[in-house]
């Protein structure tokens, strides 16, 4: 199988952090952001690995090809030239998957505990359906997740679920909404070859950056889409707060 990591963003929320260093270099509890994501695809048993960045990112390059080069995964970089979006960094890997699935994982929410993707990969191959990540969060924590991935599912099977409703994406924190809990989706995928055919069908169709959102939701709505209920901690390092949050609980785990 392969996995895909979009790391071409520009990661404006973090430059106070950055000072125009890409943020997947960012130290988190005395290793770089994205090396947390390479640590999960190698625990999954993922053989190839390909990585979009842009062209302002090539000290990003520079590590991967340094740090990893001689482990597995094997190693590709695409580029995207101009802020395009999500959903367009995933479709740019299109002509390089070579089987019916593949694994997309962002990098900057990292994931302590089992790797989330080696039972995605079992709950996808068993059910020939793409399937996503879903976590519990708590109240105390949610203003430490981006305002996304709000859901509503029905129980499937044991720990499986189908999503039923995935929230749009807004500006601020995620919340529970005055629940001691929600279940949310953390970006740990396997699609089937499918989500290209959702992709064509909305590009064109959204204004700005073309995300993964709304293609998601379309999914969602086709009952496309299982999520596997995941056991860990999870952090979204991608805001200044979430990033000073998983530094200290990490710190605090020594």
């Amino acid at each position: 199988m392969l996995a895909i990591i979009p790391a071409a963003g520009f990661g404006k929320r973090m430059s106070g952090l950055t000072r125009g260093r890409a943020k997947e270099l960012l130290p988190i509890h005395r290793r770089h952001m994205i090396d947390y994501a390479l640590e999960e695809v190698i625990g999954a048993g993922i053989s190839k690995l390909l990585i979009v960045i842009s062209p302002r990112k090539e000290e990003l390059k520079e590590h991967l090809t340094t740090e990893w080069s001689r482990r597995p995964p094997l190693l590709s970089f695409i580029y995207q030239n101009e802020p395009l979006g999500l959903a367009d960094a995933i479709y740019r890997c299109r002509n390089y998957i070579e089987n019916s699935m593949f694994a997309v994982l962002l990098p900057d929410n990292i994931f302590i505990g089992n790797p989330p993707l080696k039972s995605l990969i079992d709950v996808a191959k068993k059910y020939k359906k793409s399937v996503t990540s879903l976590i519990k969060v708590k109240d105390v924590e949610a203003s430490y997740f981006g305002n996304c991935g709000g859901v509503e599912v029905s129980q499937y099977n044991g720990e499986i679920f189908e999503v039923k409703k995935l929230e749009d994406k807004k500006p601020g924190s995620f919340s529970t909404r005055g629940k001691p809990d929600v279940l949310r989706t953390f970006p740990r995928h396997i699609f089937t070859r499918e989500l290209f055919e959702y992709i064509d069908r909305l590009r064109g169709k959204t204004e700005g950056e073309f995300d993964d959102v709304p293609v998601l939701q379309e999914m969602v709505r086709e009952g496309k889409i299982l999520g596997v209920l995941v056991r860990g901690k999870a952090f979204d390092v991608g805001s200044p707060e979430g990033y000073r949050h998983a530094e200290s609980c990490l710190k605090s785990r020594r």
